[in-house]
């Protein structure tokens, strides 16, 4: 969620008992930020509050409905992010070994006017796959006080710039400040011919709070008995 500084949102969340018995629910609350970038922006009880206790039991194929309350400090600047967990005891219903259910659901909460980022395209490559085919790996990179969820399409051309497909990578996955992430999508490049081609590379993405941004790269192609290889291609303005 994006809140100006100093303002205040309230929700609830619904948490399900999926058994047909009573059961125990613990509930605990970490720093996911920590978890994700290894720092720290603001510890949760700063600025996150639920409504509960420790725990609770929920009857047989129950539910409860809880509050909570996200503040955002005046003098915070960017985006922080806590998970709230809730664990189920184990079912050992056999005698056999049990497993405990546990569900986290992350609460993001960013500061709507401090947000910074800059995404970078680092490399793109293709790998071969088991069943004979190919993918893209695109390797971006973010800096910055705020996490993005890009949207990446690679689209290849012949030398003489015809259009041959369009590829559009998995999304999802977030790329946090200060980390590098690989994104992936299985691509035509096996049918095609040894030789050169060029590919582009156009990124999406709009921060939590924010407007829509986009960049690009541009990549010379060759296609020889080792398999596809990709290099910037001269004068391009890839970022």
């Amino acid at each position: 969620m994006s809140l100006g500084p100093g303002r205040v949102k309230k929700g609830r969340i619904t948490v399900f008992n999926p058994r047909a018995s009573e059961t125990l629910v613990d509930v605990s609350v970490v720093d996911g930020w920590r978890q994700q970038t290894g720092q720290s922006t603001l510890a949760p009880d700063l600025w996150f509050n639920i409504k509960t206790k420790k725990n609770f039991v929920l009857p047989p194929n129950g539910h409860r409905v809880l509050k909570y309350r996200v503040k955002a400090p005046a003098d915070f600047k960017g985006e922080t992010m806590a998970f709230v967990f809730f664990r189920l005891p184990p079912d050992q219903k056999g005698g056999g070994v049990g497993i405990q259910l546990g569900y986290a659901v992350p609460f993001y909460m960013a500061v709507r006017g401090t947000e910074e980022l800059t995404l970078t395209l680092d490399k793109l490559a293709a790998y071969p796959l088991g069943d004979g085919g190919w993918r893209y790996g695109a390797t971006l990179s973010s800096q910055g006080n705020v996490h993005v969820r890009p949207h990446i399409e690679v689209t290849l051309f012949n030398e003489d710039g015809l259009e041959l497909d369009r590829t559009a990578l998995e999304h999802g996955p977030p790329i946090y400040p200060g980390r590098t992430r690989e994104l992936y999508g299985k691509c035509a490049l096996g049918d095609r011919a040894p030789g050169r081609y060029k590919a582009r590379v156009d990124v999406t993405f709009t921060p939590l709070a924010g407007a829509k941004q986009s960049l690009r790269g541009d990549f010379d192609l060759v296609i020889g008995p080792n398999g596809p290889v990709f290099t910037p291609s001269a004068g391009a303005a890839n970022p």
